[in-house]
């Protein structure tokens, strides 16, 4: 019963229907709540942390997604993957509230941990196929997101350090025209627009445009934005 609840709330979630789906999420997780407990409800909180995070509610996230998180450890210990997300997801939540210390030290435990379960396969394709609807971190997202961490202390030197790092990696693995690909370009760029380096910023926000149009389309809210 429980898979079938969670692939249901999934489906307004995919089809932009976060409203909707925040409200059936929180109504499981109080059912879960009461029939299986807390450790039972995991996956579920994971799924309402997500949703909040998406409308903006970073708070309220931040208190599921710890909570999730030591359940995971507790339960499964650090280096399972469904553990290795949530510890992402905390990262990123740290990170949109501008908590970028706390963020990075998130996130350099995460990697470490990628490379300890998965060694040289972590950065294989097979284990970067980020999904839309979870926006889970991926080994190769989270690097994007710890050069970010990086920018926003203004590290910028550490910070392109891991952006060309990143690129690279992107690159080979995933082909310029992937969106964790654009990502990485658009990132790096405002970083330096911010440091006021136009033209190199410009070679890599052209980057980020161009193929943003190819897969997203013109009308996408990120490709006016791009």
């Amino acid at each position: 019963m429980k898979i079938f609840e969670n692939f249901d709330l999934q489906i307004p979630a995919a089809q932009g229907r976060s409203a909707e789906a925040e409200i059936e999420a929180r109504e499981v997780v109080k059912l879960d709540d009461m029939r299986i407990g807390a450790e039972g409800s995991r996956w579920t909180r994971y799924l309402l942390a997500t949703l909040l995070d998406r409308s903006g509610k970073h708070d309220e996230a931040k208190v599921l997604i710890r909570q999730a998180l030591r359940l995971n450890e507790t339960a499964l210990g650090a280096e399972r993957a469904v553990t290795r997300n949530s510890r992402g997801n905390l990262a990123r939540n740290l990170w949109y509230q501008g908590k970028n210390p706390e963020a990075e030290t998130q996130l350099r435990e995460l990697i470490a941990l990628n490379d300890k379960a998965m060694g040289p396969r972590a950065y294989l394709a097979e284990n970067n196929m980020s999904s839309r609807l979870f926006e889970d971190l991926t080994p190769l997202t989270s690097l994007t997101l710890l050069a970010n961490t990086l920018r926003d202390q203004k590290r910028y030197s550490e910070a392109e350090g891991e952006y060309k790092h990143v690129i690279a990696l992107d690159e080979k693995v995933l082909g310029s025209d992937n969106h964790d690909t654009l990502d990485a370009y658009y990132n790096f760029a405002y970083q330096l627009g911010q440091q006021r380096k136009i033209k190199e910023a410009k070679v890599f926000a052209q980057r980020a445009a161009t193929g943003v149009l190819k897969i997203r389309g013109a009308n996408n809210p990120y490709t006016r934005n791009t």
